[in-house]
């Protein structure tokens, strides 16, 4: 099985349900090269189901695994696990990023809008070899890289802090303006 890129057809509003298409039981059944989705048009290779489901479990084990280690911290759990699958394929089969290039200026940028969601951002850096699996465990303590909401801290993937819901909107759009 191939892994897949998605080429843009459509218009930027449409990538929230393409990602949540392939990441539903129904995207299984793609036999051609490009699939209709709310009208738009994307077109696709075959995508490596299999991969990206098995990274989504790992990143909700991740969450669970540093959610625990927090102890009575305030992990956000539920916003975490939420969006979790967009997560998967936005850092498995969409983004252009690697660690041994970070500071490419052709790579790709994430910012995490919802900052409490942080926990799938720090599991996904982890499935992406960004961080340890052991770096969770330090997770909301003092002296760690990982708080409650991201910190902008390059060497570990994170390139934005941010925290108030919606903040990423202005980020995006002055990044966008600084290219």
């Amino acid at each position: 099985i191939e892994t897949t890129s998605l080429k843009r057809l459509a218009s930027a509003s449409e990538i929230a349900n393409v990602i949540l298409f392939l990441s539903s039981d129904l995207s299984s059944y793609i036999t051609g090269q490009t699939i209709r989705v709310d009208g738009g048009i994307w077109s696709m290779k075959k995508i490596n189901l299999k991969k990206i489901k098995n990274i989504s479990k790992n990143i909700r084990k991740n969450i669970l695994f540093a959610a625990k280690c927090a102890g009575s911290s305030s992990a956000h759990i539920g916003g975490a696990l939420s969006c979790v699958d967009i997560l998967s394929v936005l850092f498995f089969n969409i983004m252009k990023i690697d660690k041994k290039n970070k500071m490419d200026l052709k790579r790709d940028r994430f910012i995490l809008s919802k900052g409490h969601g942080c926990l799938a951002y720090y599991a996904a850096l982890v499935e992406k070899k960004f961080i340890v699996k052991k770096e969770l465990e330090t997770f909301e303590k003092n002296e760690s890289n990982l708080l409650g909401h991201p910190v902008m801290n390059r060497d570990i993937g994170i390139e934005f802090s941010n925290g108030s819901l919606g903040m990423g909107l202005s980020l995006g759009i002055g990044v966008a303006i600084s290219f």
